[in-house]
């Protein structure tokens, strides 16, 4: 089990605002609460300091919250499952992006030596998931479609005639077709919803 040391929260929270500075200043974003949120929680007290330290409104964490009390810390990749979240929820409450309404982002990743990662990210219209979903289920279903052409094509032949066949026509360090790796494509995209910027 990990502890942390009863200033790690205090020393977190007392540079945030001048790395939220520098991270969206160029943008000409100040208010901390226009932001949706994505912290990892490495405890309740992290949470809480942030929240008090920036003057955040309590939603703003709500969802770092719930992955905490859900899952544990579970160290970086606590960070994506917040978004995942985020992005269901959004889609859910019929929000219009998927950072809860939100254009932009901020995901701070906390790690050993007391390190602080800042990342500014910037939400997606939910409708662009919902056509990217469906261009990539289009794919497969062409992709789905010529295969079943190509087989139909193809005469039937008996396994001992096709292997016959492959193996003759072989050199070495050649695969057999049937261990020839083919290209994998994703029907759902996941979580690709935010972009970096």
């Amino acid at each position: 089990m990990i502890h942390l040391l009863r200033d790690v929260p205090g020393l977190i929270s007392a540079h945030m605002e001048e790395s939220l500075k520098r991270a969206f200043g160029p943008l000409g974003i100040s208010d901390w609460n226009s932001l949706f949120w994505i912290a990892h929680p490495g405890g309740p007290a992290i949470v809480d300091q942030i929240e008090a330290e920036m003057g955040l409104k309590p939603e703003k964490l709500r969802l770092s919250r719930h992955v905490l009390s859900e899952y544990g810390n579970v160290f970086s990749t606590t960070v994506l499952i917040i978004l995942d979240e985020m992005r269901k929820s959004s889609a859910e409450d019929g929000q219009t992006t998927t950072g809860e309404g939100h254009d932009w982002s901020v995901l701070f990743g906390f790690g050993p030596g007391l390190t602080v990662e800042t990342v500014v990210l910037r939400s997606m219209p939910i409708h662009s998931l919902k056509i990217e979903v469906q261009g990539s289920k289009m794919i497969d279903q062409k992709l789905e479609e010529e295969k079943s052409t190509k087989a139909a094509e193809e005469p039937a032949k008996s396994k001992e005639d096709q292997q016959t066949a492959v193996s003759s026509q072989l050199t070495p360090n050649q695969l057999p077709p049937s261990q020839e790796r083919e290209p994998i494509l994703d029907p759902d995209p996941g979580p690709h919803f935010l972009r970096m910027v």
